[in-house]
């Protein structure tokens, strides 16, 4: 089992609950504003196609086993994650834990039958982020997941583009620890390929191939990735990964610097 993938939360006690809501279908909350540096939608301004990405872990028999999926259109792509088959509300009524570029939620002992969330607030067009023994979800797994608003129009330069961002990272071979990271991607639509690193207690590089508004890695790649650009002219891009060799995975986000 994951253990709920720990955020650094202490081993015992009771936590108060700071809930997301689950729901099977529902229409997830009604406004996407946020307190603090959280960016809030104008709800007046159309929404371009939503979808996204996610990846699910789970031990199994001293084994890390790995599900990846697709996150399907939603008309609320800041307020709700569907996340296999369940609607996961990412944005409430309750004031979350303001934990650097992330939000955190969590509902009992994570490291006792509990579960916890993390999720992004740095970006404009995308929330990436992990939930770990939601109810609705299964017990066993841990998610990450990258969704928004999806480049309908892309550079057309042939010169290489620069994303800076962040990333969540977790190394299930070492005690389940979630650690911040820092993320740089360089991007050419010419060539269709993607560079990334992601950089905190361990270091993950990856390539991948654009098609479309979409990347993903090659089939066998030592880190496997899955990700979107979002906004006007590609504004932003988000994504989830693996990375085989050291058991790590996790998601990030990252803006096209200027």
């Amino acid at each position: 089992m994951l253990a709920a993938c720990s955020s650094g939360s202490s081993s015992s006690g009771n936590h108060t609950s700071r809930a997301p809501n689950v729901h099977g279908g529902g229409s997830g909350a009604s406004s996407s504003a946020t307190s603090g540096n959280a960016v809030v939608r104008d709800e007046n301004k159309p929404l371009a196609q939503t979808a996204g990405h996610y990846v699910g872990f789970e031990s199994k028999n001293k084994q890390l086993q790995t599900y990846w999926g697709k996150i399907g259109t939603t008309d609320k792509p800041f307020e709700v994650a569907r996340i296999n088959g369940q609607e996961i509300q990412l944005v409430t009524k309750a004031q979350p834990d303001d934990d650097g570029d992330f939000y955190r939620w969590w509902e009992g002992n994570p490291h006792h039958g509990g579960w916890i969330a993390n999720i992004s607030k740095h970006l404009e067009h995308a929330r990436y982020g992990r939930v770990s023994k939601m109810p609705g979800l299964d017990d066993n797994k841990a998610y990450f997941f990258a969704q928004g608003n999806v480049s309908t129009s892309l550079p057309t330069t042939r010169d290489n583009l620069t994303y800076r961002g962040r990333g969540l990272m977790f190394n299930f071979g070492g005690g389940n620890k979630k650690v911040d990271a820092d993320s740089e991607f360089t991007v050419n639509f010419f060539n269709k390929t993607v560079n990334g690193t992601l950089s905190g207690a361990n270091t993950v590089r990856f390539s991948a191939d654009i098609q479309g508004s979409h990347f993903s890695s090659k089939d066998k790649s030592a880190v496997e990735v899955k990700g979107a650009f979002y906004g006007a002219d590609a504004a932003e891009m988000a994504g989830v990964f693996r990375d085989t060799g050291q058991n790590i995975g996790g998601a990030f986000g990252a803006k096209k610097q200027q």
